[in-house]
């Protein structure tokens, strides 16, 4: 792993070997995923290695690809580790039927009383991750009691929870109580080896460390045999490496102050700084650090640049655990909204996610505030799975809390501003407008006027994009009606609010938006003025509001027939996106497209075509790969020597699966060098549906589908 020192909210990159593992069944489909398997193999490895050395009678041992016996026959995983037994699934990017198989596999193999089952992935995993996770959830609180569990969920519908505990049969609330689901991302995966081996053989020898285990498990991933922890001690040594052995640690011989200390940092994946510490443990920062002397001395914690790591030992536990990590949680979210302009906040995103799961069912107050103080940094990053995560347990959290104003505020917020937001910009607008309403009517029962007025903006631009995707007709013009009357009343409501007022940006961005409404309608005129309004409350150029409506005045002079004129406005909406503003960038991303747009049809095709393939590239880096594919697709339908075949067979599939076949079929007449087979050259029919298969898989493997 890598050696260079780095800020704390660094990314690491893993260097796993990338090679294939001869013999793997039943693992992850693709070289990634099978590394990532063995890397999480690794992890686990190391972990066990540091406990072994603090208790070395206990037996510890790693599994590669273990078969067990259940009820219902034999089941193969990807890991397991004893004791207690611990069976994985490692999956770099679960696909639904990865996740449904993962359930039949727990159902059969919960005969053994003392399994306990992990589903591991990095990301993805769609909206049946949370359904599971709240089945678990509601099955550790029922404590095996069936009347209880089925109580609970009737307080908290899940959905699909039917069909998951109907393949888990009559005693699901038993089999869930002993699984888990845990995210652990690449990075973070990466970062997290590299840390454990330097700690436990030091910085010179931490990658031999990492590729012996590295040999160990492939080798074992295709014998399936058992790796005793002590044999990979023995071997590690018998390699000439020496392993940091630290002073067994004792509870009862550390200060309070520590053991609190610690137990908050093995709560929290990544490194937690020292203000967090000492804000969870309420002690002074100088204090905290001498008490912390004596353990940095023996090597069981580490620091580096202010932030904070445990070596893996045995959990620790204290007393009122439950009110420390609320309070480590409150302590993160504040150094969070006061590191919001360096960067440091992105290493602390896992922590705050993992001590709200922790927080979730003893101090959901605390929880729901997770959303509010990462909302804008969250969205700058560009990350929807993470605002749908965060603005997720934040909606929980407000819905287990004793309900008060503030619970309520709390969600509609949390629905609105997140779990709207992202389903729009996805394109789920039904789902996204649900929530919206959802927002609005919970806001208006605790009489929030600010969140009626940005539920009434959002939900004029939503009936809006919901009318574009229509046919001309009565529907699509009832829409366009109510999406100018959401907005109306949006401007009226801003401005008459305190602190915002008819002058406000707010109020701009509602009149850019029914200008928009207009433009749509074909009411050139009204869009106009709308424009003007928009134009004297939206004054700052750096503003995504104001860039918002250079691509809009450009769209309404392009109407208008004024092409030339169009051309300004794009191009001042174009100019570069600040480092990791991701909306600032996808702002960019439009305004070229839609000037490519512009050019194209005014015959500018070679311009036109490097607007379309820059906007593309622009999308696919901000990992929006469904977007990308649209000006992709416009690109490659003005290339000169386009494959006509090929394109007339893709008619009726979606632009990104059309985007990968071209690609697939360049692949093709790449390798053949200078003599193109026929059937290649003119994209028979079985050499389109072959590009088309190709295309499919590679869009499974590589591109989230929401």
């Amino acid at each position: 792993m890598s050696k260079s020192k780095k800020p704390a909210g660094a990314k690491a990159k893993a260097k796993t070997p990338n090679q294939a593992i001869p013999g793997a069944v039943g693992g992850p489909s693709t070289a990634k995923g099978i590394n990532y398997q063995v890397d999480f193999a690794i992890e686990k490895a190391l972990s066990l290695i540091s406990r072994s050395l603090c208790a070395p009678l206990t037996n510890w041992v790693v599994r590669m690809e273990p078969r067990t016996t259940g009820g219902g026959g034999a089941t193969q995983w990807d890991l397991g580790t004893e004791p207690p037994k611990s069976l994985f699934e490692a999956k770099y990017n679960p696909t639904r039927e990865d996740i449904l198989d993962w359930v039949k596999r727990l159902a059969t193999a919960a005969i053994d009383p003392d399994g306990h089952f992990v589903l591991v992935h990095a990301k993805g995993g769609g909206t049946l991750l949370p359904s599971l996770e709240k089945l678990i959830r509601n099955a550790i609180e029922a404590a095996g009691d069936k009347k209880w569990f089925d109580d609970l969920l009737a307080m908290e519908p899940i959905a699909e929870s039917a069909m998951l505990l109907g393949m888990m049969g009559a005693d699901s609330h038993f089999t869930l109580q002993r699984a888990r689901i845990e995210c652990h991302p690449e990075a973070g995966l990466a970062e997290g080896v590299d840390m454990r081996a330097q700690m436990l053989v030091g910085e010179r020898d931490a990658k031999r460390l990492v590729d012996l285990l590295f040999r160990t498990f492939s080798q074992a991933m295709t014998l399936r045999v058992a790796t005793p922890v002590r044999d990979l001690i023995a071997r590690i040594q018998g390699e000439g490496m020496t392993l940091n052995v630290p002073s067994k640690i004792d509870p009862a011989n550390v200060p309070p102050v520590v053991v609190e200390a610690i137990a908050a940092l093995q709560a929290c994946p990544q490194g937690v700084p020292t203000d967090v510490l000492a804000a969870a443990v309420r002690r002074p920062r100088n204090e905290l650090l001498r008490a912390f002397t004596g353990l940095v001395q023996t090597g069981a914690l580490t620091e580096k640049y202010d932030v904070w790591f445990v070596r893996p030992i045995p959990p620790v536990t204290c007393a009122e655990l439950a009110d420390l990590l609320a309070r480590a949680l409150e302590a993160l979210l504040a150094y969070c909204s006061a590191h919001k302009l360096d960067g440091t906040w992105q290493s602390q995103v896992d922590n705050v996610i993992a001590l709200g799961r922790r927080c979730m069912s003893t101090h959901p107050a605390v929880v729901e505030k997770v959303y509010r103080p990462l909302e804008k940094m969250l969205k700058r990053k560009g990350d929807k799975h993470l605002v749908l995560l965060m603005s997720g347990l934040a909606v929980e959290a407000a819905r287990l809390a004793v309900r008060t104003d503030e619970e309520v505020k709390a969600e509609a917020q949390a629905l609105i501003c997140g779990q709207s937001w992202v389903y729009q910009r996805i394109g789920r607008l039904t789902e996204a407008r649900a929530f919206a309403e959802r927002s609005l009517e919970l806001g208006e029962h605790v009489g929030w006027d600010r969140n009626t007025a940005y539920c009434k903006k959002c939900i004029g631009r939503l009936k809006r994009m919901e009318a574009e995707q229509l046919e001309i007709g009565t529907e699509r013009d009832q829409l366009l009606a109510e999406s100018v009357a959401s907005l109306e009343e949006g401007i009226r409501r801003f401005g008459v609010l305190s602190g915002f007022g008819s002058s406000h940006a707010e109020v701009g961005e509602c009149y850019s938006l029914l200008a928009r409404t207009h433009l749509v309608a074909g009411r050139l005129d009204d869009a106009d003025q709308c424009v003007t309004e928009a134009e004297n409350r939206l004054t700052d150029p750096n503003d995504k509001d104001y860039l918002d409506l250079q691509i809009l005045q450009g769209d309404l002079t392009v109407a208008k027939g004024d092409r030339a004129r169009a051309e300004d406005f794009y191009e001042l909406a174009t100019k570069p996106a600040p480092h990791g503003d991701s909306e600032r960038s996808e702002i960019r991303a439009r305004a070229i497209y839609r000037r490519g747009r512009n050019r194209a049809d005014g015959g500018l095709t070679g311009s036109a075509r490097k607007d379309f393939e820059e906007s593309a590239s622009i999308w696919r880096d901000l990992g929006e790969h469904w977007t990308a594919a649209g000006p992709a697709w416009d690109a490659i339908l003005l290339e000169e020597n386009p494959p006509a075949n090929l394109i007339a067979h893709l008619a009726n599939e979606p632009p990104v699966i059309r985007v990968a076949a071209i690609s697939a079929y360049k692949k093709r007449l790449a390798a053949c060098g200078t003599t193109v087979p026929s059937a290649l050259a003119n994209q028979t029919p079985e050499i389109c549906t072959q590009c088309v298969d190709e295309a499919g898989k590679w869009v499974a493997v590589n591109v989230v589908n929401w």
